[in-house]
């Protein structure tokens, strides 16, 4: 909605929660809301009106690590992203004998080779393994070479995803789904994939577009 909001100035879209059932004071809650249409989120609980709102926080000047096992497997998945190469460099800084396995749709290039190889430069174990995440007999086959190979998994960090930006009104369905696949079907497919492997984690990663929207970004928020 507020994607669309943000696409058509004349467009306008609210999320209200209630917890009234009467149609009376429903109606008496829509008509208030629609004279405060920019409040996005609504919630009304025991007759009080909360509005969803951002709030700036401020964090410790000193950071914990993040704990990576020394000998620990992780498999990264958009690894050569901006998000995927920035945790293989954490992991290769904390650990010394940590095995990073990084994935992607597409095959190895030779930009991709010069990143891997400036990745291992200091002695970390980074393979690379092509899967689509949206096909769950390759997710599961993956998992499977890689425990086959390293004998454990530690830990997932799904930041796969891609964009086709277009207004909705313009957005096809092939786009659409081709957005959803990585984040949705990934998802789903790497939980079917890990069932009864004892990982300490599995990372998901959203984006501001999910809390903002973002012009031809509907499906991706």
């Amino acid at each position: 909605l507020k994607t669309a909001a943000l696409e058509n100035p004349k467009f306008s879209g609210q999320i209200i929660l209630t917890d009234q059932t009467t149609a009376k004071e429903i109606t008496k809650q829509l008509q208030f809301n629609q004279a405060n249409y920019i409040d996005t989120v609504v919630k009304y609980e025991n007759a009080t009106r909360y509005v969803w709102q951002l709030e700036e926080i401020s964090l410790p000047n000193q950071q914990e690590n993040i704990s990576f096992k020394e000998n620990g497997v992780y498999l990264i998945t958009g690894g050569f992203g901006g998000l995927g190469t920035l945790f293989a460099e954490e992991i290769l800084q904390q650990t010394k004998n940590a095995t990073i396995i990084l994935t992607g749709r597409s095959a190895l290039t030779s930009a991709k080779e010069t990143k891997l190889k400036k990745l291992t430069e200091n002695g970390g174990n980074v393979v690379y393994r092509q899967v689509h995440l949206s096909d769950e007999t390759q997710t599961k086959t993956v998992i499977a070479e890689v425990l086959k190979e390293f004998h454990q998994l530690n830990g997932i960090l799904h930041t796969a995803g891609m964009t086709s930006d277009n207004f909705i009104l313009k957005k096809t369905t092939e786009e659409f789904t081709k957005v959803l696949q990585p984040k949705v079907l990934g998802t789903y497919n790497l939980n079917l994939a890990i069932q009864g492997i004892d990982v300490d984690f599995i990372a998901l990663f959203s984006s501001g577009v999910a809390a903002l929207g973002n012009p031809g970004q509907g499906d991706y928020a």
